[in-house]
């Protein structure tokens, strides 16, 4: 076994026996990992440079990454001011529910970030995710502005924000934003997905396909299928 539970029902991993195939987190009684770490920002730096000569560059994500805002931020500027580091791009991969002031403070040393829209409808947004979109759609907006949004990902769950008004309204939204929008559409995979949500359908490539059409009818040409 790589994992068992100690005194404070903890789910605690054997290093040594760890596959990594994700079963700790469904047998969490917190429905969390055990494989997360505290990292000090300059062990951190330690291993990128250690892999620097085959990458490009650095990505954060999560989890949600804008919930530790000052420790992303000293991450990217400590990249930006290495001598060997400062080629590589600052990306942030977000569900884009951080405050304004959260991205003014990676602004200066963030070059893109990826923004997840789960639905344009607020309360279709809010029966996915139980939160409310607006302060997503703000963020879409501001990152545009400040030409940092790289691309915002729709992913497509079958029944619930899949139908070709709903993907065409949010084109359309997307596409005032900027004409030159990148999207992502992603279709819903069973791929790790947690027992609680075994019981949605996969997204069918030729619905997906039918939707790319419907995207691009808009006028968006950036369009990326997953």
């Amino acid at each position: 076994m790589a994992l068992f539970y100690d005194v404070m029902n903890q789910v605690v991993v054997d290093d040594d026996l760890c596959t990594k195939c994700d079963i700790c987190i469904e047998v969490c009684p917190s429905d969390s990992t055990p494989l997360s770490k505290m990292v000090r920002l300059e062990n951190l730096i330690h291993r990128i440079e250690k892999v620097a000569p085959f990458i490009s560059g650095i990505t954060v994500s999560g989890g949600e990454p804008t919930l530790q805002p000052d420790f992303v931020a000293s991450l990217f500027c400590s990249l930006k001011c290495s001598e060997n580091l400062g080629r590589l791009s600052t990306f942030v991969d977000s569900n884009g529910s951080a405050s304004r002031e959260v991205w003014d403070r990676l602004l200066p040393v963030m070059d893109g970030a990826m923004i997840d829209l789960k639905a344009l409808d607020p309360q279709t947004h809010l029966d996915m995710t139980g939160a409310d979109n607006g302060p997503v759609l703000d963020t879409i907006r501001y990152l545009a502005e400040w030409q940092r949004l790289y691309e915002v990902r729709l992913l497509m769950v079958p029944g619930r924000n899949d139908s070709p008004d709903v993907v065409e309204k949010t084109a359309r939204w997307l596409y005032d934003v900027d004409p030159a929008m990148r999207i992502k559409l992603i279709g819903f995979r069973q791929d790790g997905v947690r027992p609680a949500y075994a019981d949605i359908p996969e997204a069918k490539p030729e619905h997906l396909e039918m939707l790319s059409d419907v995207i691009r009818g808009v006028g968006i040409e950036e369009l990326v299928l997953v």
